[in-house]
């Protein structure tokens, strides 16, 4: 391997990890309660099932949900899901 080919990997690593560090300190934003909803989506719940395992109305979890979009910086309930799953996130029990 080259220097130069060695240079370019390190680059590649320390700037893969600084996203995966930004993406962790997102997640550590979110309040114990919100750190249960990624979890029952990873588990493939619905909105309408977290209400109800939580016993919170349908619209309590999607102000919950928009929270958490808001606090990771994603749009959609999936990419929530993989930023968690790609830093290796472990729902709290």
């Amino acid at each position: 391997m080259t220097s130069d080919e060695l240079e370019r990997l390190l680059d590649a690593r320390r700037s893969e990890r600084m996203v995966t560090d930004d993406m962790r300190r997102r997640l550590e934003l979110l309040t114990t309660r919100e750190r249960e909803i990624p979890g029952e989506l990873i588990d493939g719940h619905s909105v309408r099932e977290i209400s109800r395992i939580s016993v919170v109305s349908e619209a309590t979890v999607r102000t919950q949900v928009k929270s958490i979009l808001g606090k990771l910086e994603v749009s959609s309930q999936l990419a929530a899901v993989g930023l968690a799953h790609h830093v290796g996130w472990v729902r709290s029990s």
